[in-house]
This record gives structure tokens, C-alpha cells and sequence, in this order.
């Protein structure tokens, strides 16, 4: 059932450093990204990417990947892009990016209102599938009747990502909307689609304020609240083809 547990990452992060496997053929990247739970909430990932191109470093993309949340997170990314070709928006929010896919749901919680579930992803540097686990919100009132899925359920899952904790190291995600299937499906009481409104999002990506003239790798800046400083952008986008 591997195959079904793949969990997919989408939304904006910073280049940091770009490194040339040559042996392997792919680039190594060192990334950041926003978290929901705070204005100031970020945390580094490693990802892998097959591009022809180079891309640009300190620089804002945005990314679709496959998603292992381990401590640090390691992405395989699909593709990337820079949506501001000429340069980001005045003061430019960046949303906290969405985490979406198949897992396992490995433990409920009904008092604190969470529930554990576990993914698995394919670790490109490893080249092995990767197994990790991550935590699912849904305090808020909407899910008050909804029910709760069967333990050990395969649950299709979406909503963006919230903390890391930090004794644990699992991720947590507040839960946009949920759909599952069990072993058994006969009284058709397994799946409950729901639908609601998509939680706020955070300010900035970090505190970091996007300027809204076009820049290159050399020019361009921006300064963050948080212990990194940034220059943000707006050249280099590409497609990544996944391999597997």
C-alpha cells in the first residue's frame, strides 16, 4: 500500500543554496518556508531537483513536491517557478504552503481534537521511499458533528502547515477538508467529505517585505525579521519532469 501514502507539498519557498550533484545528476537545495502558527514561524528543508538550469539562489519560488516531514523536511521537487517576472507585489504576503495527499491514520485523539497519520515519500537522495508522520488539527467548531475516520483508514487529507514540535519533531497541519475509505464500506458510513472556509493565513513569509521592482540575484533585497537575511527576486523559473 506504499504507493497510496504519498503526500504532496505546494506553495512558496526561498532558495538558499543550490548545490550540483554531479554524480547523481540533480541539484541539492536548502529551502525555507513560512509555518502558520506564528508571523515569525520558519523552518529549513532539503530538496532535490532534476533541472537543466540552475536555478537562482536566494530567491522566491514557488514549488509543487513530494513531501517527507522528517527533521529537517526533505522535498523532491516536481517543478518550480517564479511568479513575478517583474518583480513581487508591494509588500507581497506569502502563504503558508499546503500540505495534501494520501496517508494512514495511525491515532486519534478526540479529547485534544488531532489525530496522527503516517505518509511515506520518495527520498531522492537516498533513492529509497521514506516513512514519516504528522499531525492533523481540527479544532475548529466546523468539525464539531463531522466523525471521526476509522483508525488505520487510508485518508486523502488537505490543509497548510501549522508547527513543528520541537521535542517530537512531527509536523502538524490544520485540516482543510478530509475524505477516507476503510475496510469496510458497507454501511457507507466511512467517508464524510466536508467542506468550510480555508483557515487564515500568516502575514509574510517570515516577516519578509517583497519589493515590488524587478531585481537580479545580485541586486535585489529584502530584509527579514527572523536571523536570515533575504534577496528576493524575480528572475529564473523552470519545470522540473519527476523522476522517480
Amino acid at each position: 500500500m506504499d504507493a497510496l501514502l504519498n503526500c504532496n507539498f505546494s506553495g512558496f519557498v526561498q532558495f538558499d543554496s543550490v548545490t550540483k550533484e554531479a554524480s547523481k545528476k540533480h541539484w541539492t537545495i536548502e529551502i525555507c518556508f513560512a509555518l502558520g502558527v506564528s508571523d515569525d514561524a520558519i523552518t529549513s528543508a532539503t530538496a532535490t531537483l532534476y533541472s537543466p538550469s540552475q536555478p537562482l539562489t536566494e530567491h522566491l519560488y514557488f514549488i509543487k513536491a513530494s513531501w517527507i516531514g522528517t527533521s529537517p523536511p526533505h522535498l523532491t521537487i516536481h517543478s518550480f517557478e517564479n511568479p513575478f517576472p517583474d518583480g513581487p507585489p508591494p509588500l507581497f504576503n506569502a502563504p503558508t504552503p499546503v500540505l495534501s495527499g494520501t496517508a494512514q491514520i495511525v491515532h486519534i485523539n478526540e479529547r485534544d481534537k488531532n489525530m496522527r497519520a503516517r505518509s511515506i515519500g520518495y527520498h531522492r537522495s537516498d533513492n529509497i521511499r521514506k516513512q514519516s508522520e504528522f499531525v492533523i488539527i481540527r479544532a475548529d467548531p466546523r468539525w464539531d458533528r463531522v466523525p471521526w475516520p476509522p483508525l488505520n483508514a487510508f485518508a486523502t487529507i488537505i490543509g497548510p502547515l501549522h508547527t513543528q514540535d520541537p521535542v517530537s519533531a512531527k509536523f502538524s497541519i490544520i485540516l482543510d477538508d478530509i475524505a477516507w475509505i476503510s475496510g469496510n464500506t458497507s454501511s457507507g458510513s466511512n467517508s464524510s467529505p466536508t467542506t468550510g472556509n480555508t483557515p487564515n493565513k500568516r502575514s509574510f513569509l517570515g516577516k519578509r517585505k517583497f519589493s515590488s521592482s524587478p531585481s537580479s540575484p545580485s541586486s535585489s533585497s529584502s530584509r527579514a525579521a527572523s536571523t536570515s537575511t533575504s534577496n528576493l527576486g524575480a528572475n529564473g523559473s523552470g519545470s522540473a519532469p519527476q523522476r522517480e
